[in-house]
């Protein structure tokens, strides 16, 4: 009786421990929810092998043996992953975009503190001004020809209040009788800047005469245009075709966005597998 007790006790705990994992996956309760998820499907692994025989519990073992294993890689990611800095910004501030992905959800004044994780200190506390046209504000002459900034959140100011952003500082320079704009943004790249200009969907914006383009480029968006990052995902996707550079959409759709998200969610992945796949090809 005790063994028929036992038996039945361990078919119920699969469906269990399978509704466990689902939960866990689905809700993502705490940072470390993967390492739950691993743990709870190496038990399950266990428990599945203990009901079957022969060949297919020896095919069980194997899969328990590498879950294990898995589980120990991600437990050992979660101590040693380099911690980042922590980045504490209001709802609004990003946004889904059309043809460029993300950006400013709405106008308004977004207070934005960065932490140092090691100590605890601040790194910058600052507000960030978004005005009707979703744009980082700069005051400058509201008429005539513009200066139009494109960029990521070097020409944005990340970090900075409205009055040192270098958009703000070349309107002043020029003591605001330009109109300047800016439309940099934290994680943009070359292939904003081009979709931006090829879709028109700030030709309103910007005006019927533009004086001036000014792109902030770096080594570093090379791998942003690729579509290499994690955060670069919803970002335009450009391809060569005969020679011409041809928008196909967003970096990740569909299956692939989904497990770019599951990957991007466990941190043996972000500590020893995404810093390879970032990097750029001879």
């Amino acid at each position: 009786m005790a063994v028929r007790i036992s038996f039945a006790l361990r078919v119920v705990a699969i469906p269990v421990l399978l509704a466990v994992i689902a939960i866990v996956e689905t809700r993502q309760p705490f940072n470390m929810f993967r390492l739950l998820s691993l743990g709870v499907a190496f038990v399950l692994l266990v428990d599945i092998a203990s009901l079957l025989r022969g060949n297919w519990r020896d095919f069980l073992l194997v899969l328990t043996s590498l879950a294990f294993g898995i589980f120990l890689i991600e437990a050992a990611a979660n101590i040693w992953e380099p911690n980042q800095s922590t980045v504490v910004s209001p709802d609004g501030l990003f946004g889904s975009r059309p043809v460029i992905g993300w950006g400013p959800g709405h106008p308004g004044k977004f207070h934005v503190e960065n932490t140092d994780p090691r100590t605890g200190a601040p790194i910058y506390s600052v507000d960030y001004s978004i005005d009707s046209n979703l744009l980082r504000q700069t005051v400058s002459c509201e008429t005539g020809p513009t200066v139009v900034f494109f960029g990521c959140s070097f020409t944005f100011g990340e970090g900075l209040n409205d009055s040192g952003t270098l958009p703000q500082a070349f309107a002043d320079s020029l003591d605001r009788r330009e109109r300047v704009l800016n439309l940099g943004f934290s994680g943009y790249g070359p292939q904003h800047f081009l979709s931006e200009l090829q879709s028109g969907i700030l030709d309103s914006v910007i005006g019927p005469q533009p004086k001036l383009f000014v792109f902030l480029t770096s080594a570093g968006h090379a791998e942003r245009s690729a579509c290499k990052p994690y955060w670069a995902r919803h970002g335009p996707r450009y391809t060569i075709e005969k020679g011409q550079l041809i928008l196909k959409g967003a970096c990740y759709e569909g299956l692939g966005l989904w497990l770019l998200d599951w990957l991007e969610s466990s941190a043996a992945y972000r500590w020893l597998i995404e810093p390879y796949r970032r990097k750029g090809e001879p």
